[in-house]
């Protein structure tokens, strides 16, 4: 099973600690590539953040937003008597 979120359910605040792979400030949003825990996550962080490559963040986590899937097929899980 894998745990997925989209990129603007991610925000830079409390929560998981990361490290700044890449970021790349467009007019309304900050592209940011975190790594967390020998993994990439991808945050679309709104307004003009300036982090530099190596800086340490912290992620929050929107998780009543994410979706699992399986990790053999790529297919979305669902359980509707669960909600999702």
């Amino acid at each position: 099973m894998r745990y997925s979120l989209r990129p603007e359910d991610v925000r830079v605040g409390e929560g998981l600690e990361g490290r700044v792979a890449d970021g790349v400030p467009t007019s309304a949003e900050t592209h940011l590539v975190i790594e967390v825990a020998g993994s990439e996550v991808t945050v679309i962080a709104k307004g003009r953040l300036s982090p530099r490559s190596g800086d340490q963040v912290r992620l929050t986590l929107e998780s009543s937003r994410g979706q699992l899937f399986d990790s053999g097929s790529g297919l979305r899980l669902q359980c509707p008597e669960a909600g999702w």
